[in-house]
């Protein structure tokens, strides 16, 4: 489970020692199958040769500047739903639990939930967390970003491969979001309903 604390660092903003921690995720890495190498190695060689302020900037154009690509979850499955907000609380409570530090960020910013998947000692909770909300918000996010040579695309997949194979045959199912993404188009066009 130490992978996914890891690979939490890395969607946090990036700070002067990104690329050590980089490091630290690839010394793990290296131990998994070909498929994790090679969404690793997508990833690794679009961000390498990026100076600090160009991780930076990717990862606010990324990140902070589109809704459906914000990095909490909640808003990525419930919108600005009163489900949200008890799915704030309860995880609050988990995070405390565990006496994981959310810093400055929400219970459900992914980096958090990330490290409350590597510590709590809670299967069942862990397992749902990954499966049920996790998962459809990663997919959410990397459709959001899209495969225009975005590496955090690579980092989605991934995480995304890490999570299905951590908890493969799980009975838990993904919660699929009730509410629509908005589009540009008039109602009459858009093809969301």
């Amino acid at each position: 489970m130490i992978i996914f604390q890891k690979l939490s660092s890395l969607f946090d903003y990036p700070k002067a020692d990104y690329f050590e921690r980089m490091d630290e995720v690839e010394a793990l890495i290296s131990q998994f199958n070909a498929k994790h190498i090679l969404a690793w190695n997508n990833y690794s060689q679009m961000i390498q040769p990026l100076t600090l302020g160009d991780l930076q900037e990717g990862f606010i154009s990324s990140f902070d500047v589109q809704a459906n690509t914000s990095l909490d979850v909640g808003h990525i499955l419930f919108g600005e739903d009163k489900s949200r907000n008890k799915f704030l609380i309860h995880l609050k409570e988990e995070h405390a639990k565990v006496h994981h530090n959310c810093g400055r960020e929400m219970p459900d910013y992914l980096p958090n939930l990330l490290g409350l998947l590597a510590i709590s000692e809670d299967v069942d909770f862990v397992e749902e967390l990954a499966i049920s909300i996790i998962l459809p918000a990663l997919r959410l996010m990397k459709s959001g970003i899209g495969n225009s040579g975005n590496p955090y695309t690579s980092l989605f997949e991934l995480l995304i491969e890490f999570i299905e194979e951590k908890f493969q045959g799980s009975t838990f199912k993904e919660y699929v979001p009730v509410a629509k993404t908005s589009c540009n188009f008039s109602k009459s066009h858009c093809h969301h309903g």
